[in-house]
Parts: structure tokens; sequence; C-alpha cells
């Protein structure tokens, strides 16, 4: 019934934190009736698991963070993250082995970051203001049905976004199948992200080359993850790709062909064709990749 609800409040992409606060308390409850049934019956212990949260019940909350849209949530990528973390924690102390993350929730952390929209994390006063309302609202609401605030108290800009995007992927790469497997999808959304978060710059370059190495050695990459480099490459990466060659500055120009020029050193010339698209993007063909590179891209 639980899940359900959580479900249900997870579809809503405007209320992610009522999905939470119900998780929350399914936690509380949990946590309540372990301790004050230490010599439980077996029919107590049944109800303690009835109201333990699982990774589906989790990973609802994390969907619901990554549908959130970023104008009304723009630190849902922290938010998503702390759930993440909160998995981990629960299930490595042996307090909830049910809560260990899957490949799902790990693609939910990196969508969350990846359809977080820079323009939505600049700096504006007015946050503060809210921020004051919400705690208003939790105060007057009770802590079981409160409102949860982020647990750090930190403002998302840029930056924060391209952490929780980096330190997941890595997190999850190194102890891959542990905490859910890395793929196409994930190594996508990481792409996307940095092309978003970051300027045309040195440090984006070479994060970008070292996801996509990342998805290349793990043998994950198609057709998503190469046309998510080649977006992220290109100038804003997910911003103001609309625009087509005829508008573009001389500038613009030299920038494209210095991009064009790293993903042929990434994905070699076999991959990449002359042939443009209607904006004026290479298209490219996955065929003329290595096969250790696309042999798991399904998976």
């Amino acid at each position: 019934t639980y899940t359900a609800v959580i479900a249900a409040r997870a579809r809503s992409a405007t209320d992610p934190e009522r999905a939470e606060s119900i998780l929350k308390r399914m936690e509380n409850m949990s946590s309540s009736a372990s301790s004050s049934s230490s010599s439980a019956s077996t029919g107590q212990g049944r109800r303690n698991d009835d109201v333990r949260p699982d990774v589906v019940c989790y990973n609802a909350v994390l969907n619901a963070w990554a549908r959130a849209p970023s104008s009304v949530h723009p630190d849902k990528a922290l938010r998503a993250r702390e759930v993440y973390d909160r998995m981990i924690a629960l299930y490595e102390s042996g307090e909830n082995r049910s809560a260990r993350p899957d490949g799902v929730s790990l693609g939910a952390v990196l969508n969350a970051c990846a359809f977080t929209d820079p323009s939505d994390l600049d700096d504006d006063d007015d946050r503060d203001d809210d921020d004051d309302d919400r705690d208003d609202r939790d105060d007057e609401e009770g802590s079981d049905d409160a409102v949860v605030s982020s647990s750090s108290g930190a403002r998302a800009d840029r930056a924060a976004v391209l952490d929780v995007c980096v330190t997941t992927l890595e997190l999850a790469a190194s102890r891959s199948p542990a905490l859910g497997r890395p793929n196409a999808a994930t190594y996508s959304s990481a792409l996307r992200t940095i092309g978003r978060m970051l300027p045309p710059c040195e440090l984006r370059t070479d994060l970008i080359r070292g996801a996509f190495e990342q998805c290349r050695d793990a043998g994950r990459v198609n057709g998503l993850v190469v046309s998510s480099l080649l977006r992220a490459l290109l100038r804003g990466g997910g911003g103001g790709g609309g625009e087509t060659r005829t508008e573009k500055d001389t500038s613009g120009d030299e920038k494209e062909k210095e991009s064009e020029r790293i993903a042929e050193e990434i994905l070699g010339r076999g991959c990449l064709l002359e042939e443009r698209d209607d904006n004026g993007r290479r298209r490219f063909d996955v065929r003329g990749l290595p096969e250790s590179w696309t042999r798991y891209a399904g998976g």
C-alpha cells in the first residue's frame, strides 16, 4: 500500500517532496518497530517487513526527483543523491538490506542531473524567502508529514550538479555491479550533464572524454551515447542546440571544427560521416566502431 502511494506521488512531477516524506515515514515506522520488538514474535516481524521500504520504494522517490521540473526544484540532483546515499548506508549497515541500489537507482540519479536546466541554477534572491516559507510549513505539519528538506543545506549550482553526476558515476562504476551497473543510458545522461553544466573548456573536454572511455571500456557504446557525446562537445551541449550553421558566427564555426576534431580523435574516422543533419551536425554510424566498444550496449 505504501509503495503504491509513493508510486502515485512519484508520477506527479511536481510532488517529489511528498513522495519522499512518505518514504521517511516508512523508514521511521520500520525503525520504531524494530527497536520495540527485539524479542518480537513472527507476526510482529512480518508487520515490520510490511512497512520497511525496499529498493522499489526508493527508486520511485528517485524517479520522482528525476522527473521534477528544475524550475520548481533546482536542487533535485542533490536531493536524489541524498536518497541514493541513504540507500547505500542502510544496505551496508545491515539495517535494511532491501535498500540496496540497482541500475534503476543509478539511472534516476544521473537523470536528475541531466534534466536540470542550467538556467534554473542561477542565483535567485527570492529563493531564500521560498526556503523560509517551506520551513514554516514543515513546522506546522509536524515531523511525520513534513516536506523533506535538503540535509546538506547546499544551494544547487552548476558545480554541485556536475559533482553529483561525476561522483555518482565513479562510485557506481568502481563498485559495479554491487551498486547498480552503469549502462548506455547512464553514460548518455552523464555526457549530457557535463555538456550542459560546463562551458567549452579543457576540463569539460577531459570529463567528456573520461565518461566516454568508461563507457567504451565497459562495451556499452550505442547510438544514444555517440549522439550525447557529439552534443556535449558542440558548444553548450544541451543548450543552444537548435541553431543552424548559417546562424553561427565565425568564432562559432571555429569552435565547431575543434569539437569535430576532438570527436574524431575519440571515436575514430570510421564512425563519423561527412553527411550532416539539419542542424549541421555530423551524422554517424555506430557500425564503424570496434565491436568491443558495443558488445554490451543492449544490456
